[in-house]
């Protein structure tokens, strides 16, 4: 079984010599004839003295380059035995192997001198009186001389080791030559070197390239432009890296991620489309900052330190009636737009309420108030000593639970009708609700406006017009 298995290995390393590259000495196949001589190890010792029971023999080899540096050889020979490997002892006999080796060689190399090293598998059939076939291992190693481009003397020495009948182990030594087959006068020269100087490369295709860049026309982005081949032979006026076609930018470098767009700020949105391009900010508000954070950017928010709504451009509003903080008269109390956030009041009955006693200070406080509430031009916005002077209508009417208030609006008669009638009303309508923030009941309190239908004095004079604009504080 093991002689079978052992056969059917060597025939497969054998069939497996396929022409890849023709290389050993300098050609795909070779030849080499050799004189052999074979040295048994005696039996009682095991040992070998050498030339001793020296036999000769002849060799035969074919060899295939299988690559570079690698080939197969196929070795077949006979010859003469010793005694020392008959075990009936009857003489010099004969003997015939085939081997199949794998051999690492230099031959393809353009030197003078080349080793090789080769093992595998030998059948070696002996014409004794116990006639049989042994199967062996050779180890061996050997130098090629290169006499001329196509001859090289052989000279090798191999162990030749049985792994069943230790008398079988022997050395041989070989000398012969080798040639190849097919060889050429070059045959001598390396491979790589052979191929470039017999077989000259085709002369390159010249392809067309109407820009002239170096880049061909077939793959250039931009053929009838000039420009780098980073970037696909189109042109870049900025030098950034991003051809012209695909810059947004031009004339102004910047990196390929904002499209070829300087980003001086650094926060990763184009100049072009940063609306604070000297700032970092936030992509969602294009660019700018947002200090407190509440979905407004501080160059659209009124209020930019404090967290507001968008619907009021970012100002808070504590009492959710939609006027802002800032804006508000009345922040801590909801109110209507229209009475700057402060809660409407229903008018008082315009009926004569019963006469009661009016202390004269109180007149004198109301008649101050008439003449030093101020507001800003053209507006219902308190001006100057206003304040004050309102906190102390405020303080009377706190001492007086039973007096009503009746604030009316009058103007002069520069300006339409139409906008002092508007005007005197919401003058009054803010003294009102400046009393209301003051502590004062809105139910004890009305307003109302009557422009520039009753005056006091003439609007013909400067001095005359002054005592027409005025608020009248009427307690009853």
């Amino acid at each position: 079984m093991k002689k079978g298995l052992f056969l059917t290995l060597l025939l497969a390393i054998a069939l497996y010599a396929s022409p890849i590259r023709a290389q050993t000495f300098g050609a795909k196949d070779a030849v080499a004839l050799r004189l052999i001589g074979l040295d048994f190890q005696k039996p009682a010792t095991g040992v070998f003295l050498p030339f001793d029971s020296l036999k000769t023999g002849l060799e035969a080899s074919y060899i295939r380059n299988i690559t570079q540096g690698l080939s197969l050889a196929i070795p077949v020979k006979a010859g003469l035995i010793g005694p020392a490997a008959n075990r009936a002892g009857a003489g010099s006999k004969g003997f015939a192997a085939v081997d199949a080796l794998i051999q690492l060689d230099g031959s393809y190399k353009n030197w003078f001198v080349t080793p090789y090293l080769y093992t595998g598998a030998s059948a070696m059939y002996t014409f004794s009186d116990n006639q049989q076939v042994n199967f062996l291992m050779p180890l061996g190693a050997g130098l090629n001389f290169r006499i001329t481009p196509g001859f090289f003397i052989n000279v090798q020495t191999e162990y030749r080791i049985s792994p069943w009948d230790k008398n079988l182990n022997h050395i041989q030594h070989s000398i012969g030559f080798a040639f190849p087959l097919g060889a050429k006068a070059n045959d001598d020269m390396p491979m790589d070197k052979k191929m470039t100087e017999m077989v000259p490369p085709p002369a390159p295709a010249k392809l067309a390239d109407a820009d002239g860049d170096g880049i061909p026309d077939a793959i250039d982005r931009c053929p009838n432009e000039a420009g780098p081949a980073s970037t696909g032979g189109c042109p870049d006026k900025d030098g950034d890296g991003v051809a012209d076609k695909d810059d947004r930018c031009p004339d102004q470098a910047g990196p390929a991620s904002l499209l070829g767009c300087p980003d001086k700020d650094g926060d990763g949105i184009a100049d072009v489309d940063d609306r604070c391009p000297d700032q970092p900010g936030l992509a969602a508000l294009k660019g700018c900052p947002d200090r407190d954070n509440d979905g407004v950017a501080d160059v659209d928010d009124r209020c930019p330190d404090q967290k507001g709504l968008i619907s009021l451009e970012g100002c808070p509003d504590r009492d959710g009636d939609g006027v802002a903080d800032m804006d508000d008269r009345c922040p801590d109390q909801a109110g209507p737009k229209s009475n700057n956030g402060c809660p409407e009041v229903k008018k008082m009955e315009t009926a004569p309420p019963p006469a009661q006693f009016i202390p004269e200070e109180v007149k004198k406080a109301m008649s101050y108030a008439t003449q030093n509430v101020q507001f800003a031009t053209g507006s219902a916005v308190l001006t100057g000593p206003s304040g004050p002077v309102l906190d102390n209508v405020a303080t009377i009417l706190k001492q007086n639970p039973n007096l009503r208030l009746k604030i009316e609006g009058h103007t002069d008669i520069t300006g339409s009708a139409k906008v002092n009638l508007v005007l005197s009303d919401a003058r009054a309508k803010s003294c009102r609700n400046y009393l209301v923030s003051r502590g004062i009941s809105a139910e004890r309190l009305s307003s109302e406006g009557f422009g520039s239908t009753r005056p006091i004095a003439s609007n013909a004079t400067k001095a005359g017009r002054d005592q027409n604009r005025r608020v009248d504080f009427i307690v009853f």
